[in-house]
């Protein structure tokens, strides 16, 4: 039985509204391997080979199709389609720019879109029997951004670099909010917080006064 959780939505608006939305719980991902035994575990006749050999060779034709141009439509499960965008570190052209036409060579695929089919959201519906799983708050800091500034400037005070998890404990915040207003600190020349290091190395200092 699959269950689900009402999770709280920040308050965008701040009209003191809180909505909800709710997501189900994944209990874990299934294997291409494991997905091959179930699909011959019901006696369909076939070979968990032939079952594989079906599967690679969809992929293959699939990728072949919309490397060419044109969308895909498999009934039951959607229509999938080709997106492309400028390679990395290329920047997106203005329309009426007099740059030019953009190369060919600068152009790849960034990902491919599925439009699922209703068919199988009707299905997966009619095959899922929902339990409810609890609710999941927000952590909403007591203190206001101004505080949360003082608290981050006095920590790092006294003890040199804070990380986003210290921080989101400090002011009592998601580590989501706290990443993202850390970030805004550190783009704020006048809060005289700044960060060094990269992905998960990065911490936020004091920076260094200069004459």
């Amino acid at each position: 039985m699959a269950k689900f959780v009402k999770r709280e939505m920040p308050d965008i608006r701040k009209d003191g509204n809180q909505k909800v939305y709710y997501k189900m719980e994944t209990y874990r991902n299934y294997s291409h391997g494991e997905f091959v035994e179930y699909m011959i575990d019901n006696g369909v006749g076939i070979s968990a080979s032939m079952a594989e050999a079906v599967l690679t060779q969809a992929v293959e034709k699939l990728a072949d199709l919309l490397g060419l141009g044109y969308t895909v439509t498999i009934d039951g499960i959607g229509t999938f389609s080709t997106k492309i965008g400028p390679k990395k570190g290329r920047e997106v052209e203005e329309l009426d720019a007099n740059t030019g036409k953009r190369n060919a060579a600068s152009i790849e695929v960034t990902g491919v879109n599925l439009r699922v089919d209703k068919k199988l959201i009707k299905r997966v519906n009619a095959n899922c029997r929902l339990e409810r799983s609890g609710e999941r708050r927000l952590r909403m800091s007591p203190y206001t951004e101004g505080q949360r500034l003082e608290r981050a400037k006095k920590f790092l005070e006294a003890n040199g670099r804070m990380s986003i998890l210290t921080y989101s404990y400090l002011v009592n915040m998601s580590k989501t909010s706290a990443y993202r207003e850390l970030h805004k600190f550190a783009a704020d020349p006048s809060t005289g917080i700044t960060y060094t290091g990269r992905g998960p190395t990065r911490v936020f200092v004091l920076k260094k006064e200069t004459d």
